[in-house]
């Protein structure tokens, strides 16, 4: 059977799944969806067939020829290794990471480090593109894994989020089962809802704050704290304010009582933002009464 050298072949037969599929049309509208990744590192793959290849990439089946019958499964942490090992070498020693700009003193503009490579028909001076990094996120989340080894690969893939979109996409696609949910909470607890201020990674916090959101927001033995977590958060992040702000906008939708008693709280800590973004995305929710939605916007500061 043909072997593939791993250290080299297996991103570049996804990325030739990838541009198998690419729709510049649907990049280009993908690309003002998520602002901070810059045009040159989107393909243009719709969410289906990303989904599609994940699947397959996690069950074992995917394969880097087509045409050959004898070309053996691509396994889906090589390709993890290499996509990891693509994002350190774009931010070596703490320099600009994929998503953080980098300014260009000669050029006077903003650039964004590539990394080189001449392999497989991978090109030279290329970026890491999105779509790697969330099928690198998707593989994971489907392949079957004890919860303790799913946890230490979370662990490595969250240092890879650079935007809201591979975030939560990822925090929607691994299902934890009921039995799990204890475990769950304490490695979010432990890992990624200890430091809730500035020094926190803004994706790392919003991580948290989404798998708390998509999990445990509508479950009773949870919500108190849910709710004490998000008015703990103190963070300058955009996408972690919006984190908290569509937490709590659901937290009202399950429990409104108290949604309403920490939002009227002497002890609410909001900043003015998240504070009435939650009210407003409460308010745009179907779930909720207009009479309900009247008294929500005269809460507003």
């Amino acid at each position: 059977m043909k072997q593939y050298n791993t250290a080299t072949s297996v991103r570049a037969a996804l990325q030739a799944h990838l541009f198998a599929a690419q729709d510049s049309a649907y990049g280009d509208f993908h690309s003002g969806l998520v602002p901070n990744v810059p045009r040159n590192r989107i393909i243009g793959v719709r969410m289906p067939r990303m989904r599609q290849i994940a699947k397959t990439l996690a069950s074992g089946k995917l394969t880097g020829d087509k045409t050959d019958s004898a070309a053996p499964p691509l396994r889906w942490q090589d390709y993890f290794d290499q996509v990891e090992t693509a994002w350190l070498r774009q931010a070596p020693d703490g320099a600009a990471a994929p998503g953080s700009a980098v300014t260009d003193s000669a050029a006077g503009h903003v650039v964004y480090d590539t990394v080189s490579t001449a392999t497989d028909g991978i090109m030279e001076e290329q970026p890491l593109y999105y779509e790697e990094i969330l099928i690198a996120g998707l593989a994971l989340s489907y392949a079957k894994l004890p919860l303790d080894e799913r946890f230490a690969w979370i662990a490595r893939f969250v240092p890879l989020m650079d935007n809201w979109a591979v975030c939560d996409t990822f925090c929607g696609t691994w299902k934890p089962k009921e039995a799990e949910l204890p475990l769950l909470w304490n490695f979010l607890k432990s890992r990624y809802l200890t430091e809730l201020h500035g020094s926190a990674k803004e994706y790392d916090l919003r991580y948290g704050v989404v798998m708390l959101l998509s999990y445990f927001v509508m479950r009773e033995d949870y919500i108190d704290w849910v709710l004490s977590i998000c008015n703990e958060i103190d963070h300058p992040a955009y996408y972690v304010k919006m984190a908290v702000a569509w937490a709590l906008s659901y937290a009202f939708i399950f429990f409104p009582e108290k949604t309403i008693a920490l939002f009227q709280s002497p002890d609410n800590k909001l900043d003015d933002f998240t504070y009435n973004k939650s009210i407003q995305k409460a308010c745009e929710s179907f779930r909720v009464p207009k009479e309900t939605k009247d008294f929500l916007r005269s809460m507003r500061r």
